[in-house]
């Protein structure tokens, strides 16, 4: 019985910091040239952001939660000049969190090649590859 009444103490105290949800924050600039805006959806499993544009030198951003059990995939589909229609991640939990790039920040520029990435731990810009939509 003590050890029960023990373990709801200690549980009691820590609460907030077991059940808080670790959050990440996601900026995506568009770095597109001759001025042109972008078409970007961003998913995270059934929770969508919508269709938002975003002019050259926009920017979009948001909060997630990831989950402790390293399952989280965020992607987005951008589309611009009529049809060129890409999907990047945006976060994967494995990529992301273990290699340290987006450990609380991801950062993003979308430009006509690639995505590139900011690293939260080199402070590299990291190209990575589209996929094609």
């Amino acid at each position: 019985m003590g050890y029960v009444l023990g373990i709801f103490f200690l549980f009691s105290i820590f609460k907030p910091a077991v059940l808080a949800k670790p959050k990440v924050h996601v900026t995506i600039t568009n770095r597109l040239q001759d001025e042109k805006s972008v078409s970007i959806q961003c998913q995270c499993g059934d929770d969508d952001l919508g269709i938002h544009t975003i002019k050259n030198g926009g920017q979009i951003d948001w909060r997630f939660s990831y989950t402790i059990f390293g399952s989280t995939l965020v992607y987005c589909d951008v589309e611009w000049d009529e049809g060129k229609g890409y999907r990047f991640d945006v976060y994967s939990y494995q990529r992301d969190y273990y290699g340290g790039r987006c450990r609380s920040e991801c950062t993003w520029m979308i430009t006509e090649n690639f995505p590139l990435c900011l690293h939260q731990r080199t402070g590299i810009w990291e190209g990575l590859p589209f996929q094609s939509n």
